[in-house]
């Protein structure tokens, strides 16, 4: 049974210097918290380590979760900030950089060569 896979897409090119997207609340806590999980039990992977801290995560009052998530808004408020900045300079780049277009020649259409006769795969002529 043939299994038809959808084309794949090309890759978006990630510019360097554009600002890294700001952490959510969850990434802000996995990132306190890491260090005192692996102080707390060093036998743990860090696979197990993740789900431990994501178990905890989800057992959390929103309350519990308040310092994250303004740390989270933070982050936010920063990207938005550096975001902006970022285009302004790549507006302006893009002015200076901006070459004249060329002008575009006309296409010319391919030259049809004669067509081939066949040659048959069945030999002729042989000799015994």
């Amino acid at each position: 049974m043939l299994i038809e896979r959808k084309p794949r897409k090309d890759k978006k090119i990630k510019d360097k210097d554009a600002p890294k997207r700001p952490m959510s609340a969850f990434f802000c806590y996995l990132k306190a918290r890491r260090e005192g999980l692996k102080k707390e039990k060093p036998s743990l992977s860090n696979t197990e380590i993740v789900s431990k801290m994501t178990e905890e995560w989800k057992a959390l009052s929103e309350k519990e979760k308040e310092p994250y998530n303004k740390s989270s808004e933070k982050e936010k408020e920063r990207y938005v900030k550096e975001k902006k900045a970022y285009e302004e300079k790549k507006k302006k780049a893009g002015k200076e950089e901006k070459k004249p277009e060329k002008k575009a020649s006309p296409k010319k259409s391919p030259k049809k060569s004669p067509k081939k006769p066949k040659k048959s795969h069945k030999a002729k002529g042989k000799k015994k």
